[in-house]
């Protein structure tokens, strides 16, 4: 474990610095100007001098990104440079709730979709079962996710009115079932986007399983019946293939929060950089991109981690 730790903390430090400097400079080359967000079109050269002295942009781009960083590692993210000038750490924690929502319930229910549907195509050894599983897994690994939800949300949430169509509930002051019924859904479509890869690469690790391994072929003979095997064994032994690709889709479920987030009009952290980056608003972008790159490479060392707990193996070589 501490090989691991040795290893892998200089890496993740060497990301986050890299995320935060790539998104440093993306913002202080994008078109456009904050002092035009705030003071709009027809105002004096004194005016735009005097604002950008105040919030600091007449500064030069290493001076602007080391006073930055430097302050970001000690925890003082800095101050919105938007109307109301609020601190980007309050616009943070307000955002950071529902993503993590949306994440959690979007994940759990991938793998649960992914994993049921795998176990049943391999178990029924019905060739029809099979097609039919593998379609649906094409069809929604082939729509984009903002077509998807757009698509469903007319049809259960405008036509049929089934689900709440937008917005978000605060679980802490509304209560969580009027929190369930707005974040559900959304979390569903993520879900949906998602779990095409994970079913198609647990099949694939179920039957290799069930074919080529020596203790299924012994089990056999000991006349333990299909189901046990596919249950008891195979997908335990499966599991390791279905962690490398939850890693993964870490940092795709966060990338489909942005889009799904726009569709049903919920405040989370893609929302906050989307409009951050668009007001130019540099504090809060700066912030919010370095914190998500933070939490996919913990969520990344967390998954190495799993495989060194379950797997005897890894756990030896990593001493």
């Amino acid at each position: 474990m501490l090989r691991v730790l040795a290893s892998r903390v200089p890496q993740m430090v060497i990301v986050v610095l890299g995320t935060g400097f790539l998104a440093f400079s993306i913002m202080f080359i994008l078109p456009g100007d904050v002092v035009t967000s705030i003071l709009g079109e027809d105002y004096s050269p004194e005016a735009k001098a005097a604002l950008r002295a105040e919030l600091n942009l007449d500064q030069p781009f290493f001076v602007r990104y080391l006073t930055w960083l430097g302050n970001f590692f000690t925890g003082d993210f800095g101050t919105s440079l938007v109307p109301p000038r609020q601190p980007v750490s309050d616009m943070i924690s307000r955002a950071l709730l529902p993503t993590i929502e949306m994440l959690v319930l979007g994940l759990l229910f991938s793998i649960l979709l992914g994993v049921t549907l795998a176990v049943i195509s391999v178990a029924s050894r019905s060739r029809a079962v099979d097609r039919i599983i593998q379609g649906v897994a094409l069809v929604c690994s082939s729509v984009p996710g903002f077509v998807l939800g757009l698509l469903l949300l007319n049809l259960l949430a405008v036509r049929y009115r089934i689900v709440s169509p937008r917005g978000w509930v605060n679980p802490f002051s509304d209560g969580w079932g009027p929190n369930l019924i707005h974040i559900l859904f959304p979390s569903i479509v993520l879900g949906l986007f998602l779990f095409p890869l994970l079913m198609r690469v647990f099949r694939s690790e179920l039957v290799t399983q069930l074919d080529d391994e020596d203790y299924i072929t012994l089990a056999r003979l000991k006349g333990i019946s299909a189901s046990r095997l596919v249950f008891r064994h195979a997908v335990r032994n499966s599991s390791f293939g279905l962690l490398t690709v939850v890693g993964i889709d870490i940092a795709r479920l966060i990338a489909g929060t942005v889009i799904i987030e726009q569709i049903f009009g919920i405040p989370g952290m893609g929302t906050l950089i989307r409009l951050s980056v668009t007001q130019h608003d540099t504090p809060a972008a700066l912030a919010s991109v370095t914190i998500v790159a933070i939490f996919v490479v913990v969520a990344n060392f967390a998954i190495d981690m799993l495989y060194a707990i379950l797997d005897p193996r890894v756990r030896e070589a990593t001493r």
